[in-house]
């Protein structure tokens, strides 16, 4: 489970109450429930206290692996990090933040599981379900004060385009009939060397593959300009 800021405290208040009323129900059924975001890494008590098995505190991904390997009881593949545990005990993340581009691509039964059938809470186009996801950007080339993005230490990190094909060409192998693409930042490797053509070389081929690309956060079009 995610929650995040928004500019609207409010709203993040009425998330934060309504996953800590989620978040019994799921440890009920005896399943472990992981929760991360901006808000969490604030806040974690609040969330801990509602019955989370653990708050990653990791924002670059990095660390979610081990986690679910713990959580689950699974031999763990790398040292526990970037968490906080129900029992209170804290792995502070690692020195080094991976890049997406170093993320290992999973097997096709990943995708097939986490496949949607809606977006945004609401029915979506039927020839464009299910649904699957890409995060291939993280952290921000920005620094608002109003956002966590000021406290990132690893900068903006994005897959290389070679990197996400394979990630967008997997979604398709487990059926997906679209994808979403969970970062807003797409556009930001326009600023650096290349990056447009870095753009071309990842739209042309998803299109060339027959995969809708969605981006639910929207696109910061000023960029490309």
């Amino acid at each position: 489970m995610t929650v995040n800021y928004t500019q609207e405290r409010q709203l993040t208040c009425i998330e934060r109450q309504v996953t800590c009323m989620a978040i019994p129900d799921f440890a009920s059924q005896g399943k472990p429930v992981v929760v991360g975001g901006s808000d969490v890494i604030a806040e974690p008590l609040y969330y801990l206290d509602a019955g989370a098995t653990a708050i990653v505190i990791d924002k670059s991904g990095a660390a979610n692996w081990p986690i679910f390997d713990y959580v689950l009881a699974k031999t763990p593949r790398e040292k526990l990090t970037g968490v906080i545990l129900a029992d209170g005990s804290y792995h502070p993340t690692r020195t080094q933040a991976m890049s997406p581009d170093e993320w290992a691509l999973p097997s096709v039964e990943v995708p097939k599981q986490c496949l949607g059938q809606e977006y945004s809470e609401e029915p979506f186009v039927e020839d464009l379900v299910p649904i699957g996801l890409v995060y291939s950007d993280i952290g921000c080339d920005r620094k608002c004060d109003f956002y966590q993005s000021p406290t990132y230490t690893f900068g903006y990190r994005r897959m290389s385009p070679q990197t996400r094909l394979k990630w967008i060409a997997l979604q398709k192998e487990a059926g997906a009939k679209c994808t979403v693409m969970g970062s807003d930042k797409f556009l930001g490797r326009v600023l650096f060397p290349g990056g447009r053509e870095e753009v071309m070389e990842i739209a042309k081929p998803a299109r060339e593959m027959g995969m809708p690309l969605l981006w639910p956060n929207g696109l910061e079009l000023r960029k490309a300009t």
